[in-house]
């Protein structure tokens, strides 16, 4: 990959009958690490290194008194986006799905034009307008009204444009009332939906969208996806980029999934939520066998009839909300009596392993007979994850008691974190908290 990079981003007709985005062969890589200022050495190392044919030394490095094989080794050339070619359609609503770390918003930030490719051709037919993340940009002293008015002007709409459309914006947002309250006092579901709103009211041919679902309330997340409907309608082509694979049956008719930077299905929106989330649960269950303690099983002697998530609406998910309520529902069958009968759940993280371990009540059955039907079901109010951070799963095992410990059946549900960075910590666990200052002494302690 040490070519020379060919033209990205070429100027295209506005033909209907062209595709909206054609993707051609789209590479792009970022170097890990940090390289230091640009000193006259430095320049002459690169100088020479490119007379006689070598790999820029300064590329590798992160600073000259650290020449080790490890930090070679770890300043290297990393692939976020490999090979990806695809095209969309004028007016085709099309999800892009994958992993963290999968390249999608990479990806969407090529085709914003905030990031550039290293290879590669894209075309772009018509005006486009993104908006990678709702409420992102959005200046916490400035009222809700004049970030509007910032937002509008960024993403190239005119002051009268945004005047005109002011009340609209508004009433979408459902925050009328609270236009001229400073955003810092706004919740985070208030800036998602403003966010959204400004994006929905621009005049853009093409609308690129990422985690615009993640926040705010299953009603409203309803009624987006209403209105991504009517712009499709309009004749608007859609991009969108989300961790909620369920939301886009009926509004995406293709998917496109990405893993490990490169294009791996392109085809029915069915088809491709179903490969996201086997490839989920294939990489969870992996992470189970790898990790699980040496357990002597019996043959499966439950049968499983149902091991879900439920969010605080009650509805079945894969995407768990931070700070949100959650429930875990386990119902199965039995084909043997037992003397008691539990359960114990692990929620994982693919790089640390075990976070939160929930067991149940000790012989919370008892007395189980062959064929009965059991259903329990485990409540955590104020999910504690944050989003985004890793690759989570639950793994369930079911146990029953007597004479003999015994583990009698293991499921794994793979899972997703989302929602928004709302100032409660970094690393994987958001715990809610405040701090409180005094003086004692000259000093400030908390």
């Amino acid at each position: 990959m040490t070519e020379a990079p060919i033209p990205r981003m070429i100027p295209a007709v506005l033909d209907p009958a062209l595709p909206a985005i054609e993707i051609c062969d789209v590479w792009k890589s970022y170097r890990t690490g940090a390289i230091r200022g640009r000193t006259l050495m430095r320049d002459f190392d690169t100088f020479l290194a490119r007379v006689f044919g070598r790999e820029d030394p300064n590329t590798q490095i992160l600073d000259r008194g650290a020449i080790t094989r490890q930090t070679t080794q770890r300043n290297r050339r990393f692939w976020a986006v490999r090979g990806v070619s695809f095209t969309i359609a004028k007016g085709e609503v099309v999800a892009v799905l994958g992993r963290n770390g999968a390249g999608k918003s990479t990806l969407l930030q090529v085709l914003c034009r905030i990031t550039e490719a290293d290879r590669g051709v894209i075309r772009i037919r018509g005006k486009i307008a993104s908006l990678l993340g709702a409420g992102v940009g959005f200046n916490d002293e400035l009222t809700g009204r004049e970030n509007v008015y910032l937002n509008g002007s960024i993403l190239g709409m005119t002051p009268s444009e945004i005047a005109s459309r002011m009340e609209s914006i508004a009433a979408f947002a459902e925050i009328p009332e609270f236009m001229d309250t400073p955003v810092k006092r706004y919740s985070s579901g208030m800036k998602a939906r403003l966010g959204f709103a400004v994006a929905v009211h621009l005049d853009a041919d093409i609308m690129i969208l990422d985690e615009v679902f993640a926040t705010g309330d299953r009603i409203f997340r309803m009624k987006c996806i209403d209105r991504i409907g009517e712009l499709a309608k309009e004749g608007r082509t859609i991009l969108i980029v989300t961790h909620i694979p369920e939301m886009l049956q009926g509004m995406c008719n293709r998917g496109i999934v990405l893993e490990k930077g490169s294009m791996v299905l392109d085809g029915p929106i069915d088809a491709a939520i179903e490969r996201y989330v086997s490839k989920s649960a294939d990489s969870s269950q992996a992470m189970v066998q790898k990790e699980a303690s040496q357990v002597n099983e019996d043959p499966v002697t439950v049968d499983f009839q149902r091991f879900a998530l439920e969010d605080s609406s009650g509805d079945e998910s894969l995407c768990v909300h931070s700070g949100e309520r959650i429930r875990v529902c386990i119902a199965l069958k039995t084909k043997e009596a037992y003397a008691s009968l539990g359960a114990v759940l692990w929620i994982r993280a693919k790089t640390l392993g075990t976070l939160i371990q929930l067991q149940s009540f000790p012989g919370c059955f008892t007395g189980v007979q062959a064929g009965e039907r059991i259903v329990m079901e485990a409540d955590l109010d104020g999910f504690p994850l944050n989003p985004q951070t890793d690759e989570y799963s639950i793994l369930l095992r079911v146990f029953c008691g007597g004479d003999k410990y015994r583990i009698l059946a293991e499921r794994v549900l793979p899972f997703d974190v989302v929602g928004n960075d709302s100032g409660q910590g970094r690393g994987h666990v958001r715990c809610s908290h405040h701090w409180h200052y005094r003086r004692e002494n000259a000093a400030i302690t908390s």
